[in-house]
């Protein structure tokens, strides 16, 4: 679930998820197109402003047949100590080719009910675990260069399933979602923790029902160096489906949590 550096982000690409050289995952043909409603609550505070926080991330991934089509939407209000109040959302819709090779991305950041911020573009790879480039249109005309085993976020996201289903536990990785205008990010990822889904999971989200799930934890880094400091850190609980039914962000000052409200099955468009 993906929809990542910014409070506003709130690092939603994981939510898509995420070697260098990129293979057909061996459990694509398990994850399930859905809609997914999440709500949004402050976690842990710190020693930030923050004393609260109120929304929700509505998340669609799609089988657009000729491709993977994933589109979030996240509203979220941030209440301060003291009361004052920030609104902040963040859309996101994006085609992805099942080969992991062509990318197209619309991303669009509010404050309140201003825009800040626009990114508009297209990407493509020169194949499997090749080098490739990012044009954006939006917020201005320019290219950036993608190192050579780049995954967009769907590539990602079933990359991390593959090596699910193979038991393995870490993975680095070069990712690109077209979120800022900076280009690719380093991301280590950590899986812990397999178990089965048990029977009261089963009952409340039918589509999970004897599914097995994992505690994916994710670090962000703006350099491929992970000498350095994350940017920011996320965990989720992402089923062999696809599905993720818990999520945390944290940003080290204070961290918000995510939890499953509405899942249902999307059909294939075609």
């Amino acid at each position: 679930m993906n929809f990542v550096r910014r409070h506003t982000g709130l690092g939603l690409a994981a939510l898509f998820l995420c070697f260098t050289v990129f293979v057909k995952p061996a459990s694509a043909a398990d994850v399930i197109p859905h809609h997914a409603t999440y709500l949004l609550s402050l976690k842990s505070a710190g020693h930030s402003e923050v004393s609260d926080v109120i929304g929700s991330i509505e998340f669609d991934w799609e089988d657009a047949c000729d491709g993977w089509a994933v589109s979030y939407r996240m509203d979220m209000i941030f209440v301060y100590q003291g009361g004052n109040e920030m609104r902040f959302g963040m859309n996101v819709a994006s085609w992805e080719s099942k080969d992991g090779n062509r990318y197209r991305f619309f991303v669009k950041r509010l404050e309140g009910d201003q825009v800040t911020e626009e990114f508009r573009g297209e990407a493509e790879l020169s194949g499997p675990g090749g080098p490739g480039k990012a044009e954006y249109t939006l917020p201005e005309p320019k290219s950036v260069d993608l190192p050579a085993g780049t995954l967009f976020p769907t590539a990602h996201s079933l990359r991390v399933l593959d090596i699910v289903a193979q038991g393995q536990t870490f993975l680095w990785a070069t990712f690109f979602d077209g979120s800022d205008g900076n280009g690719a990010l380093g991301v280590n990822a950590v899986v812990t923790d397999r178990k089965n889904a048990d029977a009261a999971i089963g009952k409340a989200w039918p589509l999970l029902a004897g599914a097995a799930y994992s505690n994916v934890q994710l670090a962000f880094f703006r350099s491929s160096d992970e000498s350095t400091l994350p940017e920011s850190e996320q965990q989720l609980l992402m089923f062999d489906n696809g599905v993720t039914s818990d999520l945390v962000f944290d940003y080290g000052d204070f961290s918000v949590a995510g939890k499953l409200k509405e899942l249902t099955r999307l059909k294939p468009s075609c």
